[in-house]
């Protein structure tokens, strides 16, 4: 018969080292493995594999259901016997991953347990149709798409205009897309993420950052170029920025648009980067300001030029008084700032007119123009 595995892991174990010493971390751990290690038999191992990582690794007659019913049985047991290291008196839980099959056994049982995690369940069992196992396959086929860009120069930089309400003078927001292997245009809400998983993001943020600047060097428009922290924190990012800035004599007329898609924690960096990209001439922007981590006070402390609103408050405001309140607060903080505002998401007249009367500088979206390819 095939084999099965239970992996089970410790629930929330890091927080028992960091609350207490290591050393009753390592005595848990040492309890655990000898409780584990009395359901021993024949057919029936017990393994630790990492960390708080243990295993139960079933063969011969024992059936899934059997191991199953085995691994409940010792998570109950766990909860009715504390641990105790010294004076501590500690109850501990566990999370198990089950799988079976001669093929990929520990990757399958990885997923239950993932499974498990998300779903906040005590077990899951492996098969096809767990959404953990549906999302590694597709993250592996976007993976693929991204390298297959990369290696085959299907990184294609897009532009989308900004409008001036008051001149109707024009500047654009340079964006990425990849060609896919069969000719679709992949947009990064679709792959940007697992770019940053599979360590590819720095190269296709500089394929971009390359394109945009030698296809505005010879044109009189301002343009803009997306920066998220993962850039701002890598050196060889940054440095290839300003290198090629200076070299097509663009700095003057870029925009560096800062993706608030995190909380800016290393404020001193992000702070010295502003410094350094305005010492070349660059102007420096906040997009997607007014959702997730949108943070005032961090605002008044940097010296940026522009901020930048999420366009999940634009496309709404004239259809919801919160969102039309929250957009005239942020636009009069802006103001009060001295900085000027964009508004993206503009995608008919009546939205238009609303974010001009709040004052609103510049206007973006499909109103105007839809992303197209440049170059």
């Amino acid at each position: 018969m095939e084999p099965k595995i239970a992996l089970l892991n410790l629930d929330n174990f890091k927080d028992i080292n960091e609350s207490y010493r290591l050393e009753v971390g390592d005595a848990i751990l040492i309890q655990f493995a000898d409780r584990l290690s009395k359901l021993e038999s024949t057919n029936v191992k017990a393994y630790r594999l990492s960390g708080d990582i243990f295993a139960l690794l079933a063969c011969g007659n024992i059936t899934l259901k059997s191991l199953q019913s085995l691994s409940r049985d010792f998570a109950r047991s766990l909860e009715k016997n504390n641990f105790i290291v010294d004076d501590i008196n500690l109850s501990i839980s566990v999370t198990i991953g089950l799988a079976a099959g001669q093929y990929k056994l520990l990757s399958h049982a990885e997923i239950a347990h993932l499974n498990a995690k998300k779903n906040n369940k005590g077990y899951a069992i492996f098969d096809e149709e767990l959404p953990a196992y549906k999302e590694m396959i597709e993250n592996i086929q976007i993976t693929k798409e991204i390298r297959s860009a990369i290696s085959h120069n299907n990184i294609l930089l897009f532009g989308q205009k900004i409008i001036n309400n008051q001149s109707q003078e024009e500047k654009y927001e340079a964006l990425m897309r990849i060609r896919s292997e069969d000719g679709r245009i992949i947009s990064p809400f679709f792959f940007l993420e697992q770019a940053k998983k599979a360590k590819l993001y720095p190269e296709l943020s500089r394929s971009i950052i390359k394109q945009a600047c030698h296809y505005f060097k010879d044109r009189e428009s301002a343009f803009s170029i997306n920066l998220m922290i993962e850039d701002i924190k890598n050196e060889k990012t940054i440095a290839f920025l300003f290198d090629t800035l200076k070299k097509t004599n663009t700095a003057k007329r870029v925009i560096l648009e800062i993706v608030e898609s995190e909380a800016i924690e290393t404020f001193k960096e992000v702070e010295d980067f502003i410094q350094d990209a305005k010492a070349l001439g660059c102007k420096v922007a906040i997009d997607d300001f007014g959702t997730g981590y949108s943070n005032f006070e961090y605002i008044t402390r940097l010296n940026i030029d522009i901020l930048k609103i999420d366009g999940s408050l634009i496309k709404n405001i004239h259809i919801d008084k919160n969102t039309h309140l929250a957009v005239k607060t942020i636009v009069n903080f802006a103001q009060v700032l001295n900085l000027e505002v964009v508004a993206e998401f503009v995608h008919c007249e009546e939205v238009q007119q609303i974010v001009k009367d709040l004052g609103v500088t510049y206007s973006q979206g499909y109103l105007f123009h839809q992303p197209e390819q440049l170059g």
